[in-house]
């Protein structure tokens, strides 16, 4: 979203909220930006979305719902189901 926001002139503002939420992790992404048609635009517009979007509907429990209105911004809600660290070999601990 914030490639995508900058590249329109105009005041801007990008809103990130994460929290939990009954074991699962609810990111909220939300811009001020010139907005777009969902339904218009294709796979190479927004290549960056496409691939969460992708990426999330592997995820089982998760979900992706995005809301783009000309001239007002876009809103990315994503909800992801919280995992306990893993032991496996090939995962990668963050902390």
């Amino acid at each position: 979203m914030r490639h995508g926001l900058y590249r329109h002139p105009g005041h801007k503002r990008l809103t990130l909220s994460i929290q939990e939420q009954s074991g699962m992790i609810v990111i909220r992404v939300h811009d001020t930006g010139s907005g777009f048609d969902p339904n218009v635009s294709n796979e190479t517009s927004g290549i960056g979305l496409c691939n969460i979007k992708s990426r999330i509907e592997h995820l089982h429990g998760a979900t992706f719902d995005l809301t783009s209105t000309l001239k007002k911004g876009t809103t990315i809600h994503l909800r992801l189901p919280k995992q306990e660290r893993t032991n496996h070999i090939n995962a990668y601990d963050f902390n």
